[in-house]
């Protein structure tokens, strides 16, 4: 028994975290890029997904995990879309670590977007603070979205949230095809 809990709390504290990409031909279907290669990126936007919750003993693991991501993109993201649906609630170090995340992607001048954000994640977010600096405007909030590959502005990648959230970033390839998110009536 111990040792399960040993092991339990070892895998907790190594949160994985997956790097997103579309199936060609499927109407919103975002998969892990290491288990299916096949899958595309959206060139400028990094969509990562944590599996595992958030919290202070394995906040900074995510953090370096997603800075790594970031810095191994190529091209540059010009957006980051965090999945943090396994996330039920945050800590006070949590919510300080991921502040500090955001802060240092800003810096970069990456835009960050949160998915799946749990109703006690966003209020945990306003009463911390947290949500002056990612805006209401940058969160996903429903379960199903419907995400089209489609040509926007010339070079520029358009992702659309349901929440009325249009967020634009540019690539450096030409005929760059961008995404535009809706919620999936079916």
């Amino acid at each position: 028994v111990l040792l399960s809990l040993m092991l339990v709390l070892y895998r907790a504290s190594r949160p994985y975290v997956a790097r997103l990409g579309k199936l060609s031909g499927e109407k919103a279907t975002f998969v892990d890029l290491e288990r299916h290669p096949e899958a595309e990126e959206i060139p400028g936007l990094l969509m990562l997904r944590i599996d595992a919750p958030l919290y202070f003993f394995n906040v900074n693991v995510a953090r370096s995990a997603i800075l790594e991501a970031v810095a191994g993109s190529e091209p540059r993201p010009s957006s980051v879309l965090l999945d943090i649906g396994a996330t039920a609630d945050f800590d006070v170090t949590t919510a300080d670590i991921v502040r500090q995340l955001i802060g240092e992607l800003h810096d970069q001048s990456i835009e960050v977007s949160l998915a799946q954000v749990k109703g006690p994640v966003r209020d945990r977010m306003r009463r911390m603070g947290l949500m002056e600096m990612v805006g209401e405007d940058r969160l996903l909030l429903v379960d199903n979205v419907l995400v089209q590959i489609q040509k926007y502005n010339g070079n520029a990648i358009g992702l659309q949230f349901p929440a009325h959230v249009l967020l634009t970033v540019t690539s450096s390839e030409p005929g760059a095809a961008g995404a535009a998110a809706t919620p999936d009536a079916g």
